[in-house]
């Protein structure tokens, strides 16, 4: 059920290409509903936010829900998981507003999670990357 409401979820925002601040908002708030009160979230379900969620935790007005949102979904789904999705969104990411909350977060996870449960080899390779961006 949870991961049928993740995909109508997907489809409604157009594949996560809707750039209405208030449905973005309402599709983060979905997933914190099912965070709150679902008992387990499948990593599939997590695996179809998370694009979205990696593209936009640059944005300023969405970058507190987005950052609250994956410290939940490490809950359910391992630190381990959340940190490889960001970690493969944010070496596609050209913003360097994403590049920048993404190791923000990554940082807080490590400190929230520990490094031993986060996958650290692929962080660090993410921080070596980062800083070598040319947009510092």
């Amino acid at each position: 059920m949870v991961e049928a409401t993740a995909r109508f979820v997907k489809l409604k925002m157009k594949e996560w290409k809707e750039s209405n601040l208030v449905l973005m908002k309402e599709a983060i708030s979905v997933l914190l509903v099912m965070t709150q009160h679902c008992e387990d979230i499948p990593k599939r379900a997590v695996a179809i936010y998370t694009p979205f969620l990696c593209d936009k935790i640059g944005d300023i007005k969405l970058n507190g829900p987005i950052k609250e949102e994956l410290l939940n979904c490490a809950e359910f789904c391992t630190a381990k998981f959340i940190s490889v999705q960001v970690v493969k969104k944010g070496l596609e990411a050209k913003a360097p507003n994403n590049i920048k909350e993404s190791c923000n977060f990554l940082t807080s996870l490590v400190q929230d999670f520990g490094a031993g449960r986060v996958a650290i080899k692929e962080v660090i390779d993410f921080a070596v990357n980062s800083s070598n961006n040319a947009n510092k």
